[in-house]
């Protein structure tokens, strides 16, 4: 078996608070280099927040057309032949898994893959970890002259806006009562 190193590149990296979230975007690339050649693994953008609907285990959801493929041991099968049919899950308690699976987060992540958004989440000490595949170049501006500036930044600006309308559709910021 051929030995790989996973070379990670942090492009840009992001820190604020949003609807009272404690929000870090970063852009990164993964790549997995071999004794012959180089495989890109992940490309696009890790979302990292604290979870509101807190679980002690870890759960991964995972669109099937993502190129990620570390999953958890256990296969998690949601009543949703829809959703199951477009993620898969996997995690270390079903209990805990059906816990943040709830029929209306389901339905979130199918509005957002109907959306092409090509997610990977991953609820692990007390964080979440939204991974978005995309192969754009996120927030970066053009100096060449001023009015190219001034789209630039309005360009960085919707990036940003569509990013955090990710949170505003999972509705991470809300703390789900019992």
């Amino acid at each position: 078996m051929p030995f790989y190193n996973i070379l990670p590149y942090v492009e840009d990296k992001i820190v604020g608070i949003y609807k009272g979230l404690n929000i870090e975007i970063s852009e990164i690339e993964l790549n997995k280099t071999g004794p012959k050649r180089e495989i890109g693994v992940f490309s696009g953008l890790i979302i990292k927040t604290q979870q509101l609907k807190k679980t002690d285990k870890k759960l991964i959801i995972r669109n099937k057309l993502s190129k990620a493929t570390k999953d958890l041991d256990k296969t998690i099968i949601t009543e949703d032949l829809v959703f199951n049919k477009i993620y898969h899950v996997s995690g270390e308690c079903q209990i805990e898994a059906r816990y943040i699976l709830t029929p209306i987060f389901m339905e979130k992540l199918k509005i957002l893959n109907n959306k092409n958004v090509l997610l990977t989440l991953c609820f692990s000490n007390d964080s979440i970890y939204i991974c978005v595949e995309s192969h754009k170049n996120y927030f970066e501006p053009n100096f060449d002259n001023y009015k190219t500036m001034l789209n630039s930044y309005r360009n960085i600006i919707q990036d940003l806006k569509s990013i955090l309308e990710l949170i505003d559709i999972l509705k991470l910021n809300i703390k789900p009562a019992l």
